[in-house]
């Protein structure tokens, strides 16, 4: 592999998600996009606004690359793009074949069976969709 994808989301499980992703690709001398869907929600008139700020994903993403960096990782591209709630699976698929990624990196927080059967899980989802190697960092 020479390319991987490594998507994040504003939870504390991102840091892990880098870590072990920043392992993988300093053994395989990889280079590294790193993607966050920044999530907008569809909102009626006269509701606040649920969007994430471009601010908050950009701070995210420099604290993430330096920190992969500083792990050895010699090639990091942060890369924000935004997602309506439901498909960052669909971002995160479109955005691994625009960069000809060999792999993809992922997170998996936890959430309970219920919560995966009612609404599923954008890691479930991606592997079940993926056209090329998804690791789940759990």
């Amino acid at each position: 592999m020479t390319k991987l994808l490594v998507a994040v989301d504003e939870s504390t499980h991102a840091d892990d998600v880098c870590a072990v992703a920043a392992k993988w690709a300093v053994t395989m001398t990889a280079d590294v996009v790193l993607l966050h869907a920044r999530v907008e929600q569809m909102q009626p008139r006269g509701l606040p606004d649920a969007t994430e700020t471009g601010a908050s994903a950009d701070e995210l993403l420099v604290r993430l690359a330096d920190a992969m960096r500083a792990a050895g990782v010699t090639n990091v591209e942060p890369r924000v793009d935004t997602a309506l709630a439901g498909d960052e699976v669909q971002v995160i698929l479109d955005t691994a074949a625009d960069v000809g990624a060999d792999g993809i990196v992922i997170g998996h927080r936890g959430t309970s069976r219920l919560t995966q059967l009612l609404i599923g899980s954008v890691a479930h989802k991606l592997i079940q969709l993926a056209d090329r190697p998804v690791l789940v960092v759990r």
